[in-house]
């Protein structure tokens, strides 16, 4: 007699949770501790509420006007504070500077912004009317000439735009600069301002100090330290040939290695040796120091995230009002340690240590890959994909062929925290190359 189960009246069973922790032994390019937690790719990023005050991680040059901070690190803008000064960072914080920024301000009235001795394109109707009008760029040669900002109006003068490095601009210099937006912003429209004789009102001033400024592009970058510029290329040849087997379009220039997914129209990374960039530039014959600041940037390795309009408004950092004094770092952790998976290539051929830390399905796995068999031609589709996705757990990149032994770097000692420039020269600070507001 066959037993007949009424599935309406079984008890429910909870499902088990799922098993999504982090990628095994993968490398975390600027990650936070905590690497084998949950997956969060999929969560916002979490940013502080903007304050109009000084938060409680910034110090208040007004109560405590004898304390003193190293260059480079964001602080609210006070406007009763006029003085400069060093600024300081945390010991556990990341330098991040921000490098091209470009950024709006907007009225609501006609010819609000209007640029002197500058032609105009005006956009006619079928009928002869007026619809728009825009003026041209307007270069602007910032300190030392080394960089300019490109200055225009849109919309019938309603809208000023600019564009460019902003502490380079200020600073003649981007090597290092500042993750300070609203000092950024703020000081190179006022340079602006100043340069073009553009009048401004009381309201207006104080909106832009709050932070009523759009931003449609930031780039942010941090610093890493190597031994030598070859350890840099050889670095970059190394990250090329594994985001080449990645999502997303890489390319590369030069030293300079590209990884833009959806072609770049909401973020894109990229790495590049800062030496060699900075000696194919002539800009920098003018900079005091060039020579020093050459030497400094032999033994870099630049790392910048670029953020475009689209994804500043998802991640709802499209006004400066949006950024305090921890955003820059937080959105450049985020995104290196979850946007880009860089694993482990195998090098040399197998040995006995590395057959006995695997589960005896995965050695001949191992062993073929590492005798340079390609195993597309021996395991059928999923089961490979199945493979990789175990050596992945690993740590392991079986995408990337085996390489000759002692030919690989280990990504996760050269490009780590602690590797990460945290402060600049004191002959750049000496030499007020280095951003040292205090609002």
């Amino acid at each position: 007699m066959t037993k007949q189960i009424n599935r309406s009246n079984r008890p429910h069973r909870p499902s088990r949770p799922s098993k999504t922790g982090g990628i095994g032994k993968s490398t975390q390019l600027i990650g936070s501790k905590g690497s084998n937690r949950p997956d969060k790719s999929a969560r916002p990023i979490k940013l502080k509420e903007p304050t109009k005050a000084t938060g409680p991680n910034r110090p208040n040059s007004q109560s405590n006007p004898s304390k003193t901070n190293k260059p480079g690190t964001s602080r609210k803008v006070n406007k009763s504070a006029k003085t400069k000064g060093p600024i300081t960072a945390s010991k556990s914080a990341l330098w991040v500077n921000i490098d091209t920024v470009v950024f709006s301000v907007k009225e609501d009235k006609e010819d609000s912004f209007n640029l002197p001795n500058t032609s105009k394109a005006v956009v006619i109707s079928e009928h002869g009317e007026i619809r728009n009008t825009y003026q041209n760029r307007v270069l602007m040669p910032g300190k030392y000439g080394t960089h300019t900002l490109a200055v225009r109006t849109k919309d019938s003068g309603k809208v000023l735009t600019i564009s460019g490095s902003l502490y380079a601009y200020l600073h003649g210099q981007n090597v290092y600069t500042s993750s300070d937006m609203q000092a950024a912003t703020y000081e190179s429209l006022k340079c602006v301002r100043q340069k073009l004789k553009l009048k401004s009102t009381k309201a207006q001033r104080k909106k832009w100090l709050e932070g009523d400024i759009y931003l449609e592009r930031v780039d942010l970058a941090i610093n890493i330290r190597v031994g030598s510029e070859a350890e840099a290329i050889s670095t970059l040849r190394q990250i090329r040939r594994q985001l080449g087997e990645q999502r997303g379009s890489t390319r590369t220039n030069g030293t300079t290695v590209y990884w833009a997914p959806k072609n770049g129209k909401e973020f894109s990374i990229s790495f590049y040796a800062k030496g060699p960039q900075m000696r194919q530039q002539k800009r920098f014959v003018t900079l005091p120091e060039r020579d020093k600041l050459l030497e400094e940037c032999g033994t870099i390795l630049r790392i910048e995230l670029r953020l475009q309009a689209r994804e500043l408004r998802k991640l709802g950092l499209d006004k400066v009002s949006a950024w305090d004094d921890q955003t820059a770092e937080k959105v450049i952790r985020q995104y290196l340690r979850e946007k880009i998976k860089l694993f482990s290539v195998t090098s040399g051929p197998v040995t006995e240590e590395e057959l006995s830390k695997l589960p005896s399905r995965l050695r001949a796995v191992l062993a073929l890959h590492k005798s340079g068999v390609e195993l597309t031609d021996i395991y059928p589709k999923r089961t490979l994909q199945r493979h990789r996705s175990d050596f992945k757990k690993r740590g392991i990149d079986l995408l990337c062929p085996n390489q000759k032994k002692g030919a690989m770097i280990p990504l996760k000692t050269v490009i780590s925290p602690k590797t990460s420039i945290k402060e600049a020269p004191e002959w750049m600070v000496k030499a007020e190359l280095v951003p040292q507001y205090s609002y």
